[in-house]
């Protein structure tokens, strides 16, 4: 009795997309009486709901909606740079069934699911204690940020503190940039971190965090900042290397790290990571943000296609010069271990035109300078575009590329010249 008579809690608006206005009634009555609740008919419409609203404490989303679907409306919301649409508990509507579904969202970043029939308590349930959840959540991170921003160490993995990485990042770009130099930058998730922390509790989620840390700096060279940016999220630094060694790296990181099963209490489980790779000159990005975010993109993506992988191009990425694709065997699982989410027979190692979710308009870069050029694209890179008939993309370097071949123009021409001039001299003095 007394929960029909309490007032909706102050900041307690739930956003509903679904592209049938049934559903999106059924739900808006299930929760009316509790919430504040607005619609939206798909993803794109949900999207700029979420960015000019911020009252909006979770999300209730279908999968297949026009426009913008289910799947890249939460890997959207999972890139975004504003921690409040970033966090934001997403409930994804599936079929009973409907496995399939579930996992590919629940890799793009969905916090639970319900299924059809709608269950009008259970929902209300559910929508309840996320909210509450994300509020105490919001307010730990807070004060943890803080401790964190003071000290150069994460105090949990003794790894560079974010503080820390941010600073050292920025100094890294800048020496590259003065020494003509490149650099690249790897962010890593844990796979199914949520679902780890839910099975085995606060204990077992810090070994592993600690585990998982040490693991990265064996790995890496003693040049290169290794560091815990936030919950289950790290990066790493990689100072005048080439996207190609850093791609190297990634994947020696993803193979070490599933190689290797995690013990705790005599269990043992199997741990993947999904990494996303950018590079100074690859991707032509001068400025730490904008190249973290770019990373931390392909991180989404590559956990997306089912994790244990590494991503380093997405389809509406710039034109790069191409690097070769790798396929790298997954390892056994070890004996005894429990086989993850996320782990396949064999993983891709993202390179050139191999996934297909676009950047984001303020991810995309600026326009190539021509001093970029020469290193961006190739006359043999240009001439395979053309065979392959994506002659489009070479729009913005015609002029580089014309300039470039002047020289080569003019020595035929010359040439050509020469050759007819020769049987012309010899008519002429043999008077015929």
């Amino acid at each position: 009795m007394l929960e029909t008579q309490q007032a909706k809690p102050a900041g307690t608006r739930v956003l509903v997309v679904d592209d049938s206005k049934v559903i999106r009634q059924a739900i808006k009555k299930m929760l009316n009486a509790d919430f504040d609740v607005v619609t939206s008919e798909d993803g794109e419409r949900g999207w700029q709901q979420l960015l000019h609203d911020g009252e909006i404490k979770a999300l209730i989303t279908d999968i297949d909606m026009p426009v913008l679907d289910g799947y890249a409306f939460i890997c959207r919301i999972r890139a975004s740079e504003d921690d409040r649409i970033r966090d934001l508990p997403i409930i994804t509507i599936t079929g009973a069934e409907d496995d399939e579904t579930k996992a590919r969202a629940y890799a793009c970043g969905s916090t639970d699911f319900i299924t059809k029939p709608l269950d009008a308590i259970q929902l209300k349930t559910r929508v309840r204690a996320y909210i509450r959840y994300d509020q105490h959540a919001r307010v730990l991170e807070e004060k943890v940020d803080a401790l964190a921003d003071d000290a150069v160490n994460d105090p949990l993995t003794q790894l560079r503190s974010r503080r820390y990485f941010l600073q050292r990042g920025t100094q890294d770009i800048s020496h590259c940039l003065r020494h003509n130099e490149d650099m690249s930058l790897l962010r890593l998730d844990i796979d199914d971190f949520k679902k780890i922390y839910k099975q085995h509790g606060d204990d077992a989620v810090d070994q592993l965090l600690v585990w998982f840390a040490k693991l990265l700096s064996q790995t890496v060279r003693t040049d290169d900042t290794v560091a815990r940016i936030a919950g289950s999220a790290f990066a790493v630094l990689t100072p005048s290397t080439s996207r190609a060694d850093a791609l190297q790296l990634a994947d020696r990181l993803r193979v070490t790290i599933a190689a290797q099963a995690f013990s705790h209490r005599e269990n043992e489980t199997v741990v993947t990571a999904s990494i996303g790779l950018a590079s100074v000159r690859a991707d032509r990005r001068q400025n730490l943000e904008h190249l973290l975010k770019l990373a931390e993109e392909r991180l989404i993506h590559a956990r997306s296609e089912g994790g244990n992988r590494v991503c380093v191009s997405v389809l509406g990425d710039a034109l790069a010069e191409p690097e070769e694709v790798v396929l790298a065997a997954a390892p056994e699982t070890p004996a005894g271990g429990a086989a993850m989410g996320g782990v396949v027979p064999f993983d891709l190692v993202a390179t050139g035109e191999v996934a297909s979710a676009p950047l984001t308009a303020e991810a995309k870069p600026s326009a190539p300078t021509a001093d970029a050029d020469a290193e961006m694209i190739g006359i043999d890179r240009a001439l395979q575009l053309l065979e392959q008939g994506r002659g489009e993309r070479l729009q913005p370097f015609i002029e580089s590329l014309m300039q470039r071949l002047q020289p080569l123009l003019a020595f035929h021409r010359a040439s050509l010249g020469a050759k007819i001039q020769q049987p012309l001299k010899k008519k002429l003095s043999s008077g015929k």
